[in-house]
Order: C-alpha cells, then structure tokens, then sequence
C-alpha cells in the first residue's frame, strides 16, 4: 500500500491504524508529496493507495484526477476531513473506490474500506477482455452484469453497505425504429448509455440488460432511498434532450429498490422487485395521463 499523506501526524495515525487491524496485515510506503506518489508508482509494486486531496504540490479532486493518469489501474481510496464530505463523494464519481474521514475512522473501519476496494477492483481487472460488454453502448450486457454484481453482493452481505438497484426501459423505443428507422432507435440507446455513465459512479455497475431494458447496481449512502440518484438522472436526461438534435428526445421508465446487503437476498430476486417497481411507475404514469415524452414534432 501507498500512503500519500504530507501531515506526519495524520500518516502516523494512518500506520497504527492499519497496524492494529486484526483482519489483513499491511506493508505501507509512505510519501508525502503528488511527485513523490508518481516516482513511487512509476516503479511498480503497489496494489492500492491511501491518497490525501491536500497536499503540497496538488489540491483537491486535482490530486486524485493526476493520481489515476499516473496509475489508472491502482485503486484509490481518498483521505478526507470530516468538513469535506462532498471532495471524498465528488472523487468517487470520478472513479475512486471509496473515500474515509481520516480523523475518525477506526482501525477496523480502515481495514474493512482497504480490503474491500481492493476485492473491488480486482473482480473488475479480472472480468476485462471476457465476453461481458454491450457490443452498442459499450456497457456491460447482462452476463457481465450478472457477474460484477454478485461479486458486489457478497462484498455487501460482510460489510452492511446499503445500496440501490434501478431498473429502467426507454420510453417508446418501439415507435421510434417504426417511425425513424434502427438507426435512430441506436441512437437513444446509444445517449441512455451516456446519461447512465454520467449519472452514476465508476464503481457502480452500469449494464444494458437487454433490448431497451438498463439495469443498475448503486452504492447508495444517500440515506433517501434513492431519491438524490433519480433526480440527478432526471437532470442529466434533461440536459441530454437540450443539447440532442431535434428529432427525438430520451424519455426513460424507471424502478428503483433499496436494500441492505447484510439481508443477503439472491439477486433474481432483487431484480425482479425492481421490474415491478418500474411496472408499478408504468401505472402510476398511465393512471396520471401523463405520456412519456417520446418524437419531437
């Protein structure tokens, strides 16, 4: 592990931290400076890093942005203070495996975030170059989905995190290769690709389950059964039918469940609560008289 920290108190703390965990033993570099983490990883070595954001030669989501074109197959677990929550959520977006309070983690906590970044990132390093991506969007297809995610779920059920699974199909998929042509129907799967890629984190496993159908599995620490995820996908839709040429504009159906991990329930059965949950909105929408919004006139 590499321990980029320039505060020798805090990396102090950091190295007993790690030293008293009784699940995984460590063997820590320490560096305490951006140019110093890059010549270290520069030599190889290194299976994942403790990164503080502030350090004297790089700031902030900077740090971490300049880490990964270093090192983009090393995963990063952020150092943050406690008043910086939104820096340690805005670098896991970017593709950090996780972030931790430096000043009030526990031994335990420390070692439990490390072990499971770690797990993380070699289950997605092992399933590259396999069969298990959308040939159109680039996704995962359902096989890949199906095997990241279980992976994801036996990670849950040792550690309790709380996560999200969104099921969701595009709107009126049908009427649009009628009316325009497949070519224009690959196209809306092609922008619901990009909107989901824009609107979860890298972490989180992004899958075209088939046909017009999208399947994702969150991290979800919100605390608001998913309600801060919906409206950003609502946003970042909006914003894709603005910038989108007149013609046709991305309408999706979306269900959505919470759960915790530690309640260990098979995943076809998760799944298959969140179709219904996306039928369930189907309805409500219908019952409304509120019809998706499918070609632009």
């Amino acid at each position: 592990m590499l321990l980029v920290e320039d505060n020798p108190v805090d990396a102090m703390r950091i190295r007993q931290l790690l030293a008293r965990s009784k699940a995984a033993d460590f063997t820590i570099d320490s560096v305490a400076s951006f140019r110093m983490a890059a010549e270290r990883l520069s030599v190889g070595g290194v299976d994942m890093v403790l990164l503080d954001l502030d350090l004297p030669d790089s700031l902030g989501s900077a740090t971490y942005s300049a880490l990964a074109a270093v090192a983009p197959a090393v995963p990063v677990v952020a150092l943050v203070r406690s008043t910086d929550e939104a820096l340690g959520v805005e670098v896991v977006r970017m593709g950090a495996q996780d972030f931790v309070f430096k000043n009030s983690v526990s031994a335990e906590g420390l070692a439990r975030v490390v072990r499971c970044a770690i797990e993380r990132h070699r289950l997605i390093a092992s399933l590259r170059g396999l069969s298990l991506t959308d040939e159109l969007t680039g996704l995962f297809n359902r096989r890949g989905f199906t095997t990241l995610a279980q992976g994801h779920l036996r990670l849950a059920g040792r550690t309790g995190q709380q996560f999200l699974l969104l099921f969701a199909d595009v709107d009126g998929l049908k009427d649009i290769n009628d009316e325009l042509g497949h070519h224009e129907g690959d196209q809306i799967l092609i922008r619901c690709a990009e909107v989901l890629r824009l609107t979860f984190r890298q972490s989180d496993v992004v899958a075209r389950h088939g046909g017009d159908e999208f399947i994702v599995l969150a991290l979800d620490n919100s605390g608001d059964g998913g309600q801060t995820l919906r409206r950003r996908l609502a946003s970042n839709i909006a914003r894709s039918n603005q910038e989108a040429p007149a013609g046709v504009a991305l309408s999706l159906s979306v269900g959505t469940i919470c759960f915790d991990g530690r309640m260990e329930e098979p995943l076809g059965a998760l799944i298959a609560k969140a179709d219904q949950a996306l039928y369930a909105e189907k309805r409500a929408r219908r019952a409304s008289s509120a019809p998706p919004a499918r070609i632009r006139q």
